[in-house]
């Protein structure tokens, strides 16, 4: 086919080379003007420019793809497609209408779900076990246009918003060129996007795990494709013939309290919906949410905005988290030497245990050097017991471990990162800083 390109980031390059190795005629690759990036505030082309200049392709920048002068630049061209990956611009209807074949956008997620500008980060936040991409016949709507196909991927329980989203833009480069054979063949119908909240089917997974599977509209109901939506962590996954059920509506997934924390996140979206743009402000921990739910916000925001909290007033970016349980933190600290913990965990719902402690409430704290019950004697303990833990305390610090308490559960910091300091991993950051159980995160300085 000939094609023009419309693409912008680092997650439109792979489709640019796959369609390059597949033989077709990319006659332009239009992309956004440069623009100055990084601390010296230098202009800086955008990736998409930088690949299509290496393969020898004209490049276009126009400021508004809607002015009349670009549109009769693009009309001359006679493109039989228009290929839009993360573009930055919204298309009028006069582009939309120039070539055969239409414009076929390449959008990460499994449409209707996540229309909006971070699917991706979405799908991690909210707990996702598997997303994919879709590839889209373009209107003027956002993200709303009749589906061609789609493929899927499980999201792995490390995957960040950086991980998922290099394994989306391969996997959103082959498809774009099986739908644009299909197309070209007649064997890709368009079909239009049920909204989400209403009954669908997947079953098109794999049994292995990692493997995507690629499934035509006309096969698949168009929604869920990982369980149930209104837990705000899906039960389902990647297994054979799985079969989604029922999606909840919009207004069902938002008032359901297990969802509460990424309705305030989102600022009132309701984010299976749509995917708003992400802010620095989205980043800030509230240690009152479920330890599960901010490992999520943790993973989703790695690399921008990342997460954050503060600690003796100064913000500590938080970029490796597990949610854990308290038994299972004190067999990792067993055997090691120079173990803080904060006592009174299990009055937190969610805990599997106190961390070792076997003390009666009312016993008189000690510190430093008794021996206390539960925990191996050479590990110097300091507690405060009998206390109930609040959302925020620092609950366990140890050479490799930094445990926090939150509204429901444990979460151990693995890799942090005080601001405008080094990342370090959990073990570094504790011999370089002294924490304490006991001391409360979430406290900004004046």
């Amino acid at each position: 086919m000939r094609l023009v390109f419309m693409g912008t980031p680092d997650f439109s390059v792979p489709a640019l080379e796959a369609l390059v190795g597949a033989g077709h005629d990319v006659l332009c690759a239009v992309t956004q003007p440069d623009r100055p990036k990084g601390r010296g505030n230098r202009e800086t082309p955008p990736p998409v420019k930088v690949r299509a200049s290496e393969l020898g392709i004209p490049v276009e920048q126009p400021e508004r793809v809607r002015d009349a002068g670009f549109v009769a630049r693009l009309r001359a061209m006679a493109p039989d497609c228009i290929v839009v990956v993360a573009f930055g611009q919204i298309l009028p209807q006069d582009i939309l209408d120039i070539p055969q074949f239409g414009c076929v956008n390449i959008h990460a997620s499994l449409l209707p779900k996540y229309r909006g500008a971070a699917p991706i980060q979405w799908a991690v936040i909210c707990g996702e076990t598997a997303t994919g991409v879709t590839t889209m016949l373009m209107d003027v709507g956002l993200d709303t246009g009749d589906i061609l196909e789609q493929a899927a991927i499980p999201i792995a329980p490390g995957d960040t918003g950086g991980t998922l989203h290099d394994k989306l833009a391969r996997l959103g480069a082959g498809l774009i060129v099986t739908t644009l054979e299909g197309l070209e063949k007649g064997t890709v119908k368009p079909t239009p996007q049920k909204e989400w909240g209403s009954d669908a089917r997947f079953e098109g997974w794999t049994q292995e795990p990692g493997t995507a599977q690629r499934t035509h509209q006309s096969e698949y109901a168009g929604n869920d494709h990982s369980g149930e939506v209104g837990g705000g962590r899906p039960d389902g996954g990647p297994d054979a013939g799985g079969d989604c059920g029922k999606v909840d509506s919009g207004a069902e997934w938002a008032a359901n309290p297990a969802n509460r924390h990424v309705m305030e996140i989102s600022g009132g979206k309701t984010p299976p919906g749509y995917a708003p743009m992400l802010t620095k402000a989205m980043g800030e921990i509230d240690w009152g949410m479920e330890a599960a739910d901010i490992e999520g916000l943790v993973r989703g925001l790695d690399p921008w905005p990342g997460a954050y909290t503060y600690l003796g007033g100064k913000m500590l970016k938080v970029w490796g988290a597990r949610a854990v349980g308290a038994t299972a933190l004190h067999e990792t600290a067993q055997g090691q030497t120079g173990c803080e913990t904060q006592p009174g965990i299990e009055a937190q719902p969610g805990n599997e245990a106190q961390l070792g402690n076997e003390a009666q409430p009312g016993i008189e704290a000690q510190t430093g050097n008794g021996e206390q019950p539960g925990i191996e004697a050479q590990q110097r303990t300091e507690t405060k017991l009998g206390s109930e833990a609040k959302p925020g305390v620092v609950a366990a610090v140890s050479k490799g471990i930094l445990a926090v308490q939150t509204g429901k559960g444990l979460l151990a910091l693995d890799e942090v990162q005080f601001e405008g300091k080094k990342r370090l991993p959990a073990g570094e950051f504790l011999r370089g800083y002294e924490v304490h159980a006991g001391d409360m995160m979430g406290m900004k300085g004046d």
